[in-house]
């Protein structure tokens, strides 16, 4: 090594750990309550696309989310939706992993996506929060009310757990780790009291955007123009190791499954 070439800085760098959400009085991670709001609504957003057939929306995302509401806040069910943070409910597992970009299919080259090393909460761990749901009254200006949490998430579920679907058929073709059966009998069996979502950093563009209507920039390669389309065409997928041949040692990041305790 060049000594005199040396930067401490740069070398640091290389090994940030993003780490996870956590109270900085008792040191302990948390989901944030916004960050599961978000994946609700991105969800509902996406459901009510589909059912009134918005495909490849022209503008910004704010004045398609207006138009999928029918107006601005008066008009947006999610402010009568209290969401709180959801605490550990137990001794929460952690595990550092490698973050490493992966196409969804075969190509020449590989995805271009530098390695990140991130503190992730393993599988199995259990967070506790509080969901209040106001009713809108009349005259409120809500055009979709969420009338039943429940069947508002049974919505939900049925949002993700498509994609859940078309993630596995990737998942299966690329021999990367599953997460869960992909029977489709499942759906019927989950969305009554427990409900897929999909939360936390790399989740996937397709995860954070409304269905058929995304705008995922796509990079070209060096000076070239990037492109865009409707779908993600790279997935983020954690592994022990910062460059890994073996794919089935990769598994997706983000998705969780909501319970309702009454």
């Amino acid at each position: 090594m060049n000594l005199n070439s040396y930067n401490k800085n740069t070398v640091i760098n290389q090994f940030l750990i993003n780490k996870t959400t956590y109270n900085v009085n008792n040191k302990l991670p948390y989901i944030p309550g916004s960050s599961i709001k978000g994946s609700l609504r991105t969800a509902f957003l996406s459901k009510l696309a589909i059912e009134n057939k918005v495909y490849n929306y022209a503008s910004t995302s704010n004045k398609l989310e207006k138009e999928l509401l029918g107006g601005a806040f008066h008009n947006d069910p999610f402010r009568l939706l209290k969401i709180s943070d959801f605490l550990p409910a137990e001794n929460i597992k952690k595990k550092i992993y490698y973050a490493i970009n992966k196409k969804k299919r075969e190509s020449r080259f590989e995805a271009q996506g530098p390695y990140q090393i991130f503190e992730s909460i393993q599988t199995g761990s259990i967070f506790k929060g509080r969901i209040n749901l106001s009713r809108a009254e009349v005259g409120s200006g809500v055009n979709y009310p969420i009338k039943n949490i429940r069947d508002f998430l049974k919505e939900i579920h049925q949002q993700y757990f498509n994609q859940l679907l078309d993630e596995n058929k990737i998942i299966k073709e690329k021999k990367f780790k599953q997460i869960t059966s992909k029977n489709k009998n499942l759906t019927e069996n989950l969305a009554k009291t427990t409900f897929f979502i999909r939360i936390g950093r790399h989740s996937g563009a397709d995860a954070v955007t409304i269905k058929n209507n995304s705008k995922i920039k796509i990079m070209q390669g060096r000076n070239k123009q990037p492109i865009y389309k409707n779908t993600s065409t790279t997935m983020w997928l954690a592994s022990d190791e910062s460059r890994c041949n073996d794919n089935h040692n990769l598994i997706p990041f983000g998705w969780a499954i909501l319970e309702i305790i009454e």
